[in-house]
């Protein structure tokens, strides 16, 4: 496991745990220039298996 992978492992098990995530900080992530923040909502994603949003 690389430091970025250990890094984003909370984020991936608290999107799991939690199924909540405002729309609009996934959408910034994604758009962000930082590829850390890219790959953090990605790994979110995908570890979440699909998020239920707040509207």
């Amino acid at each position: 496991m690389d430091n970025k992978t250990a890094l984003l492992k909370p984020f991936s098990i608290w999107a799991r745990e939690t199924q909540e995530l405002h729309p609009e900080i996934i959408s910034h992530w994604m758009n962000s220039n930082d590829p850390f923040r890219r790959a953090m909502a990605k790994t979110i994603l995908e570890a979440s298996g699909g998020l239920k949003l707040w509207e």
